[in-house]
């Protein structure tokens, strides 16, 4: 499961959240963090409580997606369940790896590229329901509230009872094969209306209008 751009306003304190609870519950269920733009390494601030978690940071290679390690914990030690990677301005580098897409946005999206690229790909998208993000996305994922106390200027960690929903269904999508496909079939279908070839006419049209 893929999280990009680790920023407060992208849900990073939610994620931190979701992942301390699949660590403890579903410790099978590897972690993959892209970080953003603006460099550094977010994942250690230590109000998240993610540093027992972290495996370590792949590298991307022209032409080959990184190979994720599965989790790993010693006998009585936290499980290892995120993988890093430096910022990457190729989705190639990452999709291909990506059962499912998390994206907990506190930001009032505008739209959702992330999203749509994702479902592009045939890859469910588990997003709040924040900004844009309910229409870009729609039947294509998996909308969840997040109370409205948590903004983009929220430093805090949400409660495990605040993300149970998204826990379950996490857990539902990998242990059940045929919801899953059905999901991504759902996700593929739904990105057409968002497809470069279809609205490339659309945009044609309006800078013909602006320009002329």
């Amino acid at each position: 499961m893929t999280f990009i751009n680790p920023e407060a306003a992208k849900g990073v304190y939610v994620f931190a959240r979701i992942a301390r609870e699949l660590a403890a519950r579903r410790p099978d269920i590897p972690l993959f963090v892209v970080q953003g733009r603006s460099g550094g390494d977010a994942l250690k601030n230590p109000a998240l409580g993610l540093a027992e978690h972290i495996a370590g940071e792949l590298h991307s290679q022209p032409g080959r997606p990184p190979h994720v390690p599965a989790p790993s914990a010693k006998a009585g030690t936290p499980t290892r369940n995120i993988t890093a990677m430096p910022f990457t301005p190729n989705p190639g580098d990452f999709y291909p790896i990506t059962k499912l897409l998390l994206m907990p946005s506190l930001w009032n999206e505008s739209f959702g590229l992330v999203a749509v690229e994702a479902m592009l790909n045939g890859i469910p998208v588990l997003a709040s329901n924040r900004g844009a993000l309910p229409e870009t996305i729609r039947e294509g994922g998996f909308l969840f509230d997040i109370p409205a106390r948590y903004t983009p200027e929220t430093r805090e960690v949400p409660t495990a009872e605040e993300v149970a929903r998204w826990i379950e269904t996490i857990i539902h999508l990998w242990d059940d094969t045929a919801e899953y496909d059905r999901a991504s079939r759902a996700a593929h279908e739904r990105a057409q209306a968002w497809h470069p070839d279809r609205l490339a006419p659309l945009y044609r049209d309006f800078f013909n209008r602006v320009m002329y």
